[in-house]
């Protein structure tokens, strides 16, 4: 597949992610109830959970309304599924469009570890929705909360891959958006060492790093198509 290609795929797929992500947010379940309030929202304290308790913890389970957030949880969780599909394409494009830009084989590497988070996402989710069947039993609790740290740790290293590509650029506004990338990376592992204290930077790192590619991506697949449009008039 071309350069121009895979950065057209890189974008739509990114501005996609980005309305699914909004999407799956709003499905969620919302509320102040007793798991450690560092998580954030509940449904990342429910990802990090290891134990039937902390699973009843993150859905406010016995508490008015747990049965309702108990079916948003599952309505989420399924709708996550898309999301994963595309942020996965973005991720994966970025470093594949990377390579073909520059031929470095690191962004191979890369975009492997893009897929690797993307299935430990997906690997998460269809555990997720095991544990949500029966909340008081444990089967599976036990496992989940591995997978979501191969999840958040491979996004990290993502922001971090972005960077080392996007700060190489010769342009500054690139060299800028490789420092966005970088602080999200760094924030996204950071808040992987103390989840429970941190792990509301999640978010908030993920979204620093994917921006800064989208927006890259953005130039480089409208400059693409202004090019050709201007080759195709001359000709």
């Amino acid at each position: 597949m071309s350069e121009r290609n895979l950065w057209h795929i890189c974008f739509w797929t990114g501005f996609a992610t980005l309305i699914l992500g909004a999407s799956v947010l709003l499905i969620l379940p919302k509320g102040d109830f007793i798991y450690p309030k560092g998580y954030g929202d509940p449904v990342i304290a429910f990802e990090f959970a290891q134990t039937v308790a902390e699973v009843k913890a993150a859905i406010g389970h016995d508490l008015p309304g747990w049965e309702d957030r108990l079916s948003a949880m599952k309505r989420g969780t399924r709708a996550d599924f898309v999301f994963i599909f595309a942020f996965g394409l973005f991720t994966t494009s970025f470093f594949l469009a990377a390579f073909k830009q520059n031929g470095q084989h690191i962004f191979k590497v890369f975009a492997t570890i893009a897929v690797l988070a993307a299935l430990s996402d997906m690997t998460e989710d269809v555990l997720a929705l095991h544990i949500l069947q029966k909340v008081d039993v444990s089967a599976g609790v036990a496992w989940m909360h591995y997978f979501v740290k191969i999840k958040f740790f491979g996004l990290g290293v993502v922001g971090l891959g972005a960077a080392y590509f996007l700060i190489r650029q010769p342009r500054r506004l690139r060299k800028l958006e490789g420092l966005f990338a970088l602080v999200g990376g760094i924030m996204t592992l950071f808040a992987l060492l103390r989840p429970s204290q941190m792990g509301a930077l999640f978010a908030l790192g993920i979204i620093l790093s994917w921006m800064a590619m989208l927006a890259y991506s953005a130039t480089q697949s409208f400059k693409k198509q202004n090019l050709s449009s201007r080759s195709k008039s001359c000709a």
